[in-house]
């Protein structure tokens, strides 16, 4: 039996809110409570679990709506949006294609194999570094690893990690829905190209 998404009582999220945009894991914690993977807000409806999304985005008539975000910041043709609009989780058709194609090499098991010596000499230089304070956030220490060994990989310098890390993390904060972070997402992006 088919059933619409309007006969659904779905959770609300208050995405708008500064409350939802400074710590949205309680609810979507919550969202997930009422319903597995599927709340409701003012923009829409909204995905709440990883392996759902996996398995919508499979479907090629979805994607990324990244478009729609830059929209709801009211960041439409500046530096960020174009920044948004214009990557390779953003574009569609040929544009992806190409990008996709240029990017596969080194995302293939012979490349992995090639660079295995590098990534753990990269982890082994993290945690000769973290150990020593004897107690840390796993998370935090996890999240320097991936941005951490692609730098390596590209012969970036190991002292320009923390501020490339601490740029990225500036600029995914386009998706906290939260206009009052758009100076704050600028500098980031604009301190990220300065290494491309």
């Amino acid at each position: 039996m088919m059933i619409a998404l309007s006969q659904l009582e779905l959770p609300h999220l208050a995405m708008e809110s500064p409350e939802f945009a400074a710590d949205p894991f309680p609810y979507f914690e919550a969202a997930r409570a009422q319903h597995p993977w599927l709340a409701s807000s003012i923009y829409g409806h909204v995905v709440t679990e990883y392996g759902a999304m996996k398995d919508l985005l499979a479907e090629s008539h979805l994607r990324t709506a990244n478009d729609g975000v830059v929209g709801i910041m009211g960041a439409k043709g500046t530096f960020v949006g174009d920044f948004f609009e214009r990557n390779i989780f953003a574009v569609q058709g040929d544009a992806h294609r190409r990008l996709r194609e240029a990017l596969a090499p080194i995302f293939t098991p012979r490349h992995a194999n090639a660079a295995r010596q590098l990534i753990r000499d990269e982890i082994d230089r993290l945690l000769d570094e973290w150990l020593p304070l004897g107690e840390f956030e796993f998370g935090e220490f996890a999240s320097y690893f991936p941005i951490s060994a692609l730098s390596r990989m590209i012969g970036g310098p190991v002292e320009a990690i923390p501020r490339l890390r601490s740029s990225m993390e500036s600029a995914s904060l386009l998706f906290s829905l939260d206009r009052g972070k758009l100076p704050e997402i600028e500098a980031g992006l604009r301190q990220v190209a300065e290494y491309s």
